[in-house]
């Protein structure tokens, strides 16, 4: 996280024509093939390049969030800013597309890109893209390393699992602690469904007996009160559904890649419990159809 102080007009003479803004960014030093090696794109103006050195005029990569916030409906191509309170006046060279910087489910920040060379950071990450099996690099990786300086450390890791390990752990625990909570809830309204419908198909039986007797067919009776269940199921589904899409909001910050309002997530759900509220009057409904009218009409 840095202070960026962003020049809202053109120098001349050396002192700044206008105001100044302050806006809170993210930041990193990097240096020629970044934005090739990672795949994000540059979308404006062109990357850091090699001859960006110290003795250069320091340049910068911003992404569309900060081009967008900082000069709306402008082109940011040689817009001047700083970062940090003491920083070099830096040119905007490039508008890099947005990216995901420290969580996967965070919204689109701020993001500036400076020259490594113009920029020294004490602690560097090297990024190779590798094709085929990554892990057949860390041996000559370590050893390139080694032959640059004994001293280095050489922590070699795969991208993939720095990013499950760091960004999508808090998602994962929030997903698994949500999910436990969820699954907990789908097997408590199934329970009670399934005993609901089948209490009341049960004390109905006194009145399949006595339409039986009055010359009902088994298949008329069972058509009957399936149909009535399956019109109590369904308006139970749908104030449930209703009930569901804005709660569904609450967890909108665990999601990656997946709407609250997923189809196919809300489908599943209404699906199961559709089946379950099924077999709770199917049962039931069995038994009581065995049932001899006479032994039936008795029980009351």
């Amino acid at each position: 996280m840095a202070i960026l102080n962003r020049q809202q007009q053109r120098l001349e003479n050396g002192e700044a024509i206008g105001g100044k803004e302050k806006i809170q960014v993210f930041h990193s030093a990097v240096g020629a093939d970044y934005f090739s090696t990672v795949g994000t794109p540059v979308l404006r103006g062109r990357a850091i390049r090699l001859d960006d050195t110290a003795s250069q005029p320091a340049v910068a990569v911003v992404n569309e969030t900060l081009a967008e916030l900082c000069w709306p409906g402008q082109d940011p191509l040689g817009k001047r800013l700083r970062v940090g309170e003491d920083g070099r006046l830096t040119t905007v060279v490039g508008v890099a597309r947005n990216g995901k910087y420290r969580l996967l489910s965070e919204d689109a920040l701020p993001y500036v890109y400076l020259s490594m060379e113009q920029s020294y950071q004490g602690k560097m990450t090297l990024l190779v893209r590798a094709v085929g099996n990554p892990s057949a690099l860390v041996g000559p990786l370590r050893e390139q390393v080694a032959a640059l300086d004994p001293d280095l450390p050489a922590d070699v890791r795969r991208l993939q699992d720095m990013i499950r390990g760091l960004a999508m752990l808090p998602m994962l625990l929030g997903a698994f602690a949500v999910g436990g909570f969820a699954l907990l809830g789908l097997l408590l309204a199934t329970a009670g469904l399934y005993g609901v419908m089948s209490h009341n198909v049960t004390q109905r039986t006194r009145e399949i007996g006595i339409r039986m007797a009055l010359g009902a067919a088994a298949p008329q009776v069972a058509r009957m009160v399936l149909g009535e269940s399956l019109k109590l199921t369904l308006i139970g589904l749908g104030f449930g559904l209703v009930a569901a899409l804005p709660l569904a909001l609450a967890v909108r910050s665990l999601l990656v890649g997946i709407s609250p309002a997923d189809p196919a997530a809300h489908l599943g759900v209404l699906l199961t419990l559709a089946v379950v509220a099924l077999l709770a009057t199917i049962v039931p409904l069995r038994r009581a159809l065995r049932v001899d009218p006479l032994v039936a009409l008795r029980q009351s």
